[in-house]
């Protein structure tokens, strides 16, 4: 059935809820009755092309499912249900596909990582305190995985971080803690990881993005290298006004979803922060999350139109997934 002003604004609030049992009563009661097509997104939140071209979507907020597209845009299928067992997804927050086509799935408020087939079987469960709450995930080119620990949102116990695991999942360091100093974290929402093995940070909580690097002379492989801010990126001044959601990296350009308005996708130097381009500019409303595929394209998340957008690196659209409302 068509939805009105009103339930759109419910779900806009729904989405800032941390609670996930809450979410979970609000959403149902807003959608009770209502009958919507497979293909429809529901505040996605991140999507991943795999091997073979499909597309991956986090379809996070209310649907708490992963939805597959084919290259040509063609609903394909969907998989995950909401819950707390293992297998069951309560706001898929974050979402990777690796090279031999395993799904990563940050489970936000389950406070897991789980790692699927391309057809939703659970391979395993990655979780425990020094992982933390993931809220997103990303893949070095060597296969070990980095993980944005959001916190819990608990005023009393705040917590925020980045987490390094091995390919196979084993805990390998943490660094950044909970703050608003160079080096510190606030609310990362999301992350990226360069070819060299760069970690990029967006904050919603200190609103701007950091980068880190292995500290000078140190070979990331060995668990003791420990990773540091580098300092003045972005130079200052280089990004005024920038209000940052989402990040990727491709080579020398970091893309940063900017939630301002106009909602946009900023283009940053890799190497010194400094803003090089805007591109998509009014296209989404909120751009929630972002990727990069091998062809160099992005793929922006609108977690409030309901769509994923397909963008060339100069920002025309190539196409877009779901039924934008």
């Amino acid at each position: 059935m068509p939805r009105s002003t009103i339930v759109r604004a419910a779900r806009r609030g729904v989405a800032l809820l941390t609670s996930s049992r809450l979410r979970a009563v609000v959403a149902a009661a807003v959608f009770l009755g209502c009958t919507a097509d497979l293909a429809d997104l529901d505040g996605p939140t991140q999507a991943a092309v795999a091997p073979d071209g499909r597309v991956y979507v986090a379809d996070g907020y209310f649907h708490a499912r992963v939805a597959v597209f084919a290259p040509d845009g063609a609903f394909v299928t969907a998989w995950g249900e909401r819950g707390y067992g293992r297998g069951q997804l309560q706001t898929p927050h974050g979402l990777l596909v690796t090279p031999d086509g395993v799904v990563v799935v940050a489970d936000r408020d389950n406070g897991r990582l789980q790692r699927f087939t391309a057809a939703g079987a659970l391979i395993d469960v990655i979780s425990g305190p020094q992982i933390g709450r993931p809220w997103s995930v990303a893949r070095a080119p060597d296969g070990a995985l980095f993980v944005a620990d959001g916190g819990d949102q608990r005023p009393d116990a705040p917590r925020a971080g980045v987490v390094e695991l091995a390919p196979d999942g084993r805990f390998v360091r943490r660094f950044g803690s909970f703050g608003t100093a160079p080096g510190a974290l606030s609310e990362p929402h999301m992350i990226a990881v360069s070819a060299q093995r760069e970690v990029f940070v967006a904050e919603i909580g200190n609103d701007r993005v950091q980068r880190f690097a292995p500290r000078g002379g140190c070979a990331p492989s060995d668990p003791a290298c420990e990773y540091e801010v580098v300092a003045g990126w972005p130079s200052l001044g280089a990004t005024p006004g920038l209000e940052p959601l989402s990040i990727a990296v491709d080579g020398d350009r970091v893309y940063v979803g900017h939630q301002g308005d106009p909602a946009s996708v900023w283009v940053l130097d890799r190497a010194t922060g400094a803003r090089t381009a805007v591109i998509g500019a009014g296209l989404v409303e909120r751009p929630h999350g972002l990727s990069v595929d091998a062809a160099g394209t992005l793929w922006v998340v609108d977690d409030r139109g309901d769509r994923v957008v397909h963008l060339s690196a100069d920002g025309r659209v190539l196409g877009t997934l779901g039924a934008p409302r």
